[in-house]
């Protein structure tokens, strides 16, 4: 056990002075798995070959499928995604064309840190830090900049010295400011605060590579000559002072803030204008000088697109509150009790219909895209297909349990006392 630690240690040390040729060698005399594999993968991303990644990607899935008493399952599943995101780093680094969200690699990699994500229960701090932080930059390859910008947030909450996790938040900030509206600037200037944050001398950069330091100065610095160009655009942000009472907006917003909800990126103080509000907007758009109708249709499309993501966020807030008065409405309705086992009611009703308006989102981006690269697609829709494919379901399930026969029974005195006129015509509508 001691010669295995002691190796290891030996192989990190090589690694760190780059010479790597020792650190692979060393690494063939380590009989833990998740050890060689840790140099394997790390060796073969800091020299380009994704052969070396592989072989330890595959040792510690190996290890991750046997006896996990010596190494924790987190830890396994934190090395298999820094493994599956270097073969996607190394195909990019080669010049290979990679479309992010397609690839299989970087999907791995996601896949990876959630799970692991999921077995930080008892895990030290600083493991479930670090994962988010490489979590934060998987999401930020697959262009999920806000949902990055969360990980790397969360992942400072964790462990407030961890500069990467400043460091990347700085960075991620000022990539998503050009989307933020009227509070771009104010963006910029938490991108800078997060930066300089990251470069203090209480913060470590041990889980970065050795141009971590240098890259955040430097974007440190252009934020700040950026800032002081712009100095006297910059206007203190409102407040919002809590309310008196608990108003229906209150409970809404506290909704929303709570369950991160609202189209924005703001991580900083929770209670200024920019995290209540929904600023996401477009960016820089492209077009001929003599087109008059790409702009206007793309803004029609995205307005359309805040509509459909405000309207399910509404419902599912209805869906998930207490209300006497949803409580007595939904009390006039009786349902079926099927053999199959199926949830109804206003509630459940709600909650479909906010899944069913996220659905439209889809759509419309997928329109926004046609439109502005003149794609041509045909208008079959996400949603249209998804509706086909439910219907068809829907089809075999009532089939699979003899729906019509069911109807056949509502002539009975039994029928006629549970299920009024209505609720009968819905369900044989839905046949």
């Amino acid at each position: 056990m001691s010669s295995n630690l002691e190796n290891y240690s030996l192989a990190l040390r090589l690694q760190h002075e780059q010479k790597y040729k020792e650190a692979i060698e060393l690494a063939g005399k380590i009989s833990r798995p998740e050890f060689r594999a840790t140099i394997l993968i790390d060796s073969g991303n800091d020299t380009g070959k994704p052969r070396l990644v592989r072989e330890g990607i595959e040792l510690l899935e190996t290890a991750l499928k046997g006896d996990q008493k010596k190494i924790s399952r987190a830890s396994l599943l934190y090395n298999i995604g820094n493994g599956y995101s270097a073969l996607y780093t190394l195909r990019r680094q080669k010049g290979v064309r990679v479309i992010a969200p397609n690839d299989d690699d970087l999907r791995m990699a996601k896949k990876a840190y959630r799970e692991a994500l999921a077995e930080t229960k008892d895990a030290p701090p600083s493991l479930r830090s670090q994962i988010l932080v490489n979590y934060g930059n998987c999401l930020s390859a697959l262009g999920r900049s806000i949902e990055a910008v969360q990980a790397y947030q969360s992942a400072l909450d964790i462990e407030p010295k961890n500069g990467m996790a400043a460091g990347n938040l700085g960075i991620q900030l000022e990539r998503v400011a050009r989307i933020t509206g009227r509070y771009t600037h104010h963006y910029i200037m938490a991108a800078q605060e997060a930066l300089k944050t990251a470069c203090g001398h209480e913060m470590h950069l041990s889980y970065g590579g050795i141009d971590a330091a240098p890259r955040f100065d430097q974007t440190l610095h252009r934020l700040q000559r950026l800032i002081d160009v712009h100095e006297d655009r910059l206007q203190p942000l409102e407040k919002i002072a809590p309310p008196q009472n608990r108003t229906a907006r209150s409970r809404y917003t506290q909704f929303c803030l709570k369950h991160r909800l609202f189209l924005n990126a703001w991580v900083g103080d929770q209670s200024v204008t920019p995290a209540r509000s929904d600023e996401i907007a477009f960016g820089p758009i492209t077009t001929s000088l003599d087109d008059d109708q790409t702009v206007p249709e793309l803004l029609r499309i995205f307005n359309e697109i805040k509509e459909a993501y405000t309207t399910a966020r509404y419902l599912f807030y209805l869906s998930e509150s207490s209300s006497r008065c949803l409580d007595d409405i939904s009390d006039i309705t009786n349902y079926f009790d099927a053999e199959f086992e199926d949830l109804h009611g206003l509630y459940i009703g709600l909650c479909k219909s906010a899944y069913m308006r996220s659905f439209d989102v889809l759509d419309k981006v997928a329109r926004i895209v046609n439109v502005y690269f003149k794609i041509g697609k045909r208008m079959d829709s996400f949603g249209t297909c998804l509706q086909r494919n439910s219907l068809e379901a829907n089809r075999m399930r009532c089939g699979l349990y003899h729906a019509p026969q069911l109807l056949k029974l509502e002539t009975t005195a039994s029928m006629r006392s549970q299920t009024s006129v209505s609720t009968t015509l819905r369900a044989s509508m839905s046949i």
